[in-house]
Parts: C-alpha cells; structure tokens; sequence
C-alpha cells in the first residue's frame, strides 16, 4: 500500500491492511455487510455500492488510566467480528458556545476506512489516504491545523517511510499569525512550541488544578484523576494546543527544519485560498467591529507595530470595498498566502528534483461553510476552509454547489487523486499544472483553481498578494 497525507477538515481516516472474504465465504454472503481481516481481527463494515466504510476502527489502545499523557500503545487485537458499523465518539472538545458539558470522550483513538468495492485482492495494494482534520489542535470534524500536522511529519525524523506524498491545504511549516489577527489584543501566534514552554504550563496547571504536591509521579497519578470537566477548559485547552519541538519527535522548530533542509524528500502539494483570513475576521466582527479606515489603522499598528504605515500604504483602505476586507486582505497575505510561498522556496531550494505543486483555491462565490455568521458587506469569498466541499460533497454548506463548481469540483478531486496515485496531479484531459522549480524563487507558477471556462490556470500568486513586499518586511 501506498501512504499518502492529506490535509483536510474532515474525520481523520484511514486505511488498515486489509484483504477481502473470499467469494462464497459465510461472511461474504451477508446481505449489506462486508467482512474483512485486518492484522488485529475481522472487521464487520457497510457496504454502500462502489464502497464500503468501516468506522471505529481502533488505532491505538484508549489513552485513559494510566494511559492518559503517555506515547500511544498497540491496540489490542481481538477474537471473533469486530463491529464497525457506527463510528465511535469524538475526542474530548471544548463546549460549545454557550454550553456547559465537555463533549466526546478520552476514548477516541479509532479510524472512520473508505474501502473500494470489492475489496482489494490480496498482494495487490491501493493508495491509502490519511486525512488530518483541522481545528487548531483544539477539536474538528488535514487543512490547516491537519496541514501543520503534515508539517510535523515532513520534518519529522521518525516519521521516515510513513508515507511518500503530502498535500498541505491552508498551513504550512512557516504560518503565523501576528498580534491582533484573532481580535484586538490578542497575541501573535507561532504553530509550534519550544518543549520547555509546554512543561513549564504544565507545571503552573497542575499547580491550578491542586496536583502540585510531591514527586512528579504523585503530581501525574493527581492529574490522572482529574475528570475531563475540569481539564477540558478553555484556559486550559489553548495553553495546550500547540505541538512541541525540542525533543525526539520534533528536534527543531519546523520552520528551522524546513530553511536548513532537514525534511523528507517527498512531493508535495501545498496551498491556500485566495481570501483565507475572510473566515477568521467574518467570526470575529460583531465583537470587533471594523467600520472606519481609523479602526482599520488601529488593527494595523496593533499588529505591526512602526511598520503600519507601510503595510498601510501596500494596502489602503480606499482600494478595497470595506476596511474589514482590507484588514482580512493583509492577513491573508501576511500570514498565509506568502509565507506558503515562502515554504515552497524553502523546499525548492534544498530539493530542486523534488515534484512540488502550488495551488489557490479562487472561487469568489463558494458556499459558505455552515454556521458562519453573516456580516452586511463582508463576503466571505475564498475563505478559509471553503475549498473542503469541492474535495468532500457531504461537508455542510448554506447551499449546494452550482453546475460549474460541481464541475471544479471533479477537476480538483481529479487532480488530488492522481498526485496520490503518481506524485503528479496532471491528467490528461486537465489543464496543465506546473512544477515549482527553484529556478524562480519569486514568480512561481500557482494553479488558481475557479469555476468556468478558463479558471483553472497558472497565476503569479506573489505577485497578485504582495509577497516582495512581506519577504522584505521585519516578522
């Protein structure tokens, strides 16, 4: 079988080596139901037609007990026909808004498989798909906290031979966020966290939650019978949500990783949206209103400091319809757009043979994701996320997608399935999409990916988002 990453907002999934019932077996000739044998049992899926699911399926043994905060361990196998016809619970969330239980369970450690139908015969492999959901390592149902994850394993040395391509959609080894992104305030974002950090929040929340008391067993086994009400808090849960480095998983910070070379040579496919940051600032207008181009300068000097008045002059209010969209525009381009360019130089530079694609999802009419607020005079555009319905049809949306995007749809799921079969996206009855090639570290060749005829195309995405301009301007 052949590993293949994929960032997404989705259920992670995967598949498990597996081999189909012979023909005429009992478990064969069960109406509606697949049975396959897997290294740890048989598994007893759903079979929908041209494919078959297999949900909770166990990866790792349940992190509880004295399991909780420790590397994962085998999941146990198992005698007779394991049920996998009902997913198992998320793991443990956050409420929500204005909720008071702490949702799903610690319990969570299973996969939702998507197999062909009929199942592959035995010695003859498929690609295999992981998907990473996002959520900012938080929660969600991997597009950006998944494309960091993917992060993680691509400069991740014992992560090598775990698979041999890699799409990251929406996030890459170099994102941040400056001061303010999130709302007036709020403080500038790194993905990643140097180890001593994370123990030193460690140690100040065992000392909030009473575990402060003896030797560092005695504080765990404290911690590990503290309920799930009381650690699944908000002030608890975002000081914990950053992946740390300084250690054997992750030596370096990734974005050091990936400038010094240390990553593993597979292609890559990586990209953004054309609006990204709409999403984020469309959450948060009714609480921070951006209604004047003196509350746009306010959020440009509280993110950059002495520099907002050149980022003001690269982006003046005037130039684009709202001031709330020319502060989503500096976002999107500060802190997603450009440094995913910049990642692709990174990676060009020290792997110039190394098949690498760019991508901008560009539809200015896509669905809105289901449950964003809507804000008079704010479309939400090429949002971040928004491309997860042309990849998946059952992700919610206020309303289907039309002709032409069922249309873009089929292209980029064409083009997805290819680069996981060949390292190459190309087909050809697609337009073509280029190579990056370390050769032209500026006008790398992006492939906008937009609905009707002639929106799938190479663009100069640098050019098109000020890229020149942040490369140059102090982080």
């Amino acid at each position: 079988m052949e590993p293949f990453l994929c960032a997404v907002v989705l259920l992670t999934a995967t598949a498990v080596p597996a081999t189909g019932a012979p023909p005429g077996s009992p478990h064969s000739a069960r109406q509606g139901a697949t049975v396959v044998q897997t290294d740890h049992g048989l598994l007893r899926g759903v079979s929908h037609g041209s494919y078959t699911t297999f949900d909770g399926v166990p990866y790792a043994a349940p992190p509880t007990g004295p399991l909780r905060w420790r590397a994962p361990v085998p999941a146990a196998t198992w005698s007779g026909v394991r049920d996998a016809t009902t997913a198992a619970q998320r793991c443990v969330q956050m409420p929500t808004p204005g909720g008071s239980a702490v949702l799903a369970s610690e319990d969570c450690l299973y996969l939702n498989v998507t197999m062909p139908t009929p199942p592959t015969p035995v010695g003859h492999g498929r690609p295999v798909l992981v998907w990473m959901h996002g959520g900012a390592f938080l929660g969600g149902a991997g597009e950006s906290a998944g494309a960091l994850s993917i992060c993680a394993h691509l400069t991740s040395p014992t992560a090598v031979g775990l698979f041999q391509r890699a799409v990251l959609s929406s996030g890459s080894c170099l994102m941040s966020f400056p001061r303010g992104a999130l709302g007036p305030g709020t403080p500038a974002y790194e993905p990643f966290a140097a180890q001593r950090e994370v123990q030193t929040a460690g140690a100040q929340a065992a000392r909030q939650l009473g575990c402060a008391a003896g030797g560092g067993d005695e504080v765990l086994a404290c911690l590990r019978g503290r309920g799930t009400d009381q650690l699944a808090t908000a002030q608890l849960m975002q000081s914990f949500n950053r992946p740390a480095f300084g250690n054997a998983l992750l030596p370096v910070a990734p974005d050091r990783a990936l400038a010094s070379g240390r990553f593993h040579r597979v292609p890559v496919i990586q990209g953004t949206n054309h609006d990204e940051m709409r999403m984020f600032v469309g959450l948060s207008l009714t609480a921070f209103p951006i209604r004047t181009e003196n509350d746009y300068r306010a959020r440009l000097v509280d993110a950059f400091g002495s520099a907002a008045p050149a980022v003001e002059a690269q982006y003046p209010a005037a130039e684009h319809p709202t001031p709330a969209l020319a502060w989503a525009a500096v976002l999107t381009d500060r802190s997603l757009t450009c440094t995913t360019l910049a990642a692709d130089r990174g990676i060009a530079a020290h792997a110039p043979g190394l098949p690498l694609y760019g991508y901008e999802f560009s539809d200015p009419d896509a669905p809105v994701l289901a449950g964003l607020p809507a804000n008079q005079g704010f479309p939400y555009g090429a949002a971040h996320g928004f491309e997860m319905p042309y990849l998946f049809s059952s992700f919610p949306t206020e309303r289907p997608l039309t002709d032409a995007q069922r249309a873009l749809s089929d292209r980029m799921v064409d083009y997805w399935t290819n680069f996981a079969h060949t390292g190459n996206p190309n087909t050809p009855d697609a337009p073509h999409w280029p190579a990056q090639r370390s050769s032209s570290p500026l006008a790398q060749p992006v492939q906008s990916l937009a609905p009707g005829p002639g929106g799938i195309h190479p663009v100069d995405v640098g050019a098109a988002h000020h890229c020149s301009f942040w490369d140059r301007l102090p982080q």
